[in-house]
């Protein structure tokens, strides 16, 4: 802010019109694709320079996507087509003005004209939510041996000693539960308090990543672990995540998908997973961070 101000002070530069920023964003998505740029907007361009949202205030958001980012917004725009009228304990924006034109461009808008937006002065509670989110897919079921093994199969990388640690107790998880047999449901997979709105049902969105047949309790743990993982030690981040309070969290998820297992399965199937797809993203510093938090616990709870 310090230095915007005193470049303000010394540089008088003329603001870009929107005809101006509209062209430099058909510059940078090699597209002559019309942004609607108005002075009631805000844009967003994400680090990899092919996806562009734009924020009409109070009206409507709209997302493009160009080469490659066209594979996340066609799979969010499939996941709000599996939503319907009867969610009881969330909400969603409504999608619409959808565009698809194969391998270079799409694009739809997302309004929130429907959402009840009264705040919810209370603690945010998502597990309602979130079980009811899972629910929307549930139908498949596997074993704990075979997703093991499906998850052990995408390793593609070279294994460390730390890695190796986190893959042995894996194959204790997997030896432990064998047969045992899971539900696998609807995952936002990138579920974060950025993602929700604490209204009085709370409004969830930013489906890019998201699957319809992961493992349960992922979002949930998602939402505790990601935010912290990289500013807090191992031991807080464990401490925090087996608190009394979180405890009683997991017990009742369980308890409401008639799970007789313990928690710890899935949270280690949840770390897994993110260390997978860290790796995949080449994040290897957070990856890291998720082996090192998966050995603590091992080695603080076996």
């Amino acid at each position: 802010q310090f230095y915007l101000f005193i470049k303000g002070l010394l540089f008088s530069n003329k603001l870009k019109t929107s005809k101006e920023i509209n062209d430099y964003l058909q510059q940078l998505s090699h597209s002559k694709t019309n942004f609607n740029i108005d002075t009631q907007s805000s844009i967003l361009i994400s680090p990899t320079m092919d996806k562009i949202i734009v924020h009409h205030h109070d009206d409507y958001f709209q997302k493009f996507a160009f080469g490659e980012s066209c594979v996340k917004i066609r799979n969010e725009e499939k996941i709000y087509g599996l939503f319907h009228d009867k969610i009881e304990n969330f909400q969603i924006s409504k999608l619409f003005d959808n565009h698809d034109k194969e391998n270079t461009f799409c694009s739809f808008k997302l309004s929130n004209a429907n959402v009840r937006s009264n705040n919810n002065n209370k603690t945010l509670n998502l597990v309602l939510p979130l079980i009811e989110f899972f629910k929307l897919t549930q139908g498949k079921t596997i074993t704990i041996e075979a997703y093991i093994n499906t998850l052990l199969s995408q390793l593609n990388t070279e294994v460390s000693n730390q890695l190796k640690a986190a893959i042995d107790s894996l194959l204790r998880l997997k030896n432990k539960y064998a047969q045992i047999n899971i539900p696998l449901g609807l995952v936002h997979r990138d579920f974060k308090l950025w993602n929700v709105k604490n209204y009085e049902k709370p409004l969830i969105f930013d489906f890019e990543e998201t699957i319809m047949d992961g493992p349960p309790m992922e979002d949930l743990f998602n939402y505790l672990i990601d935010p912290i993982i990289m500013n807090k030690t191992q031991k807080d981040v464990s401490d925090f995540v087996f608190n009394k309070q979180n405890i009683r969290l997991y017990k009742f998820y369980l308890n409401e998908l008639n799970l007789k297992v313990d928690f710890d399965l899935f949270l280690k199937i949840y770390l897994f997973n993110k260390i997978l797809f860290l790796k995949y993203d080449n994040k290897d510093s957070v990856s890291n961070k998720y082996i090192a938090l998966l050995n603590h616990i091992n080695i603080i709870f076996v």
